[in-house]
């Protein structure tokens, strides 16, 4: 993903001058920020789903521990 440096340096690199090197940084801008939002959701999107396996897998766990305990109970 580039920087802003790099689209400013492609901005000169490419010869945009006054109102069009404007409009070229603004529209490059905007596509980096909506990559970051993106990314960052991506982001969050993944710890959340990683939150509810961990839940589930406590959850999973502590079923097992009562069904054990209950069937050790039979057991006597």
């Amino acid at each position: 993903m580039a920087t802003m440096e790099e689209i400013v340096k492609q901005a000169d690199l490419l010869g945009y001058r006054g109102e069009k090197r404007e409009e070229y940084l603004k529209q490059e801008f905007k596509l980096l920020e909506e990559r970051q939002e993106k990314k960052e959701e991506a982001e969050r999107q993944e710890k959340k789903e990683e939150a509810e396996c961990h839940a589930r897998e406590k959850k999973e766990e502590a079923e097992r521990q009562a069904r054990e305990k209950k069937e050790e109970a039979e057991r006597r």
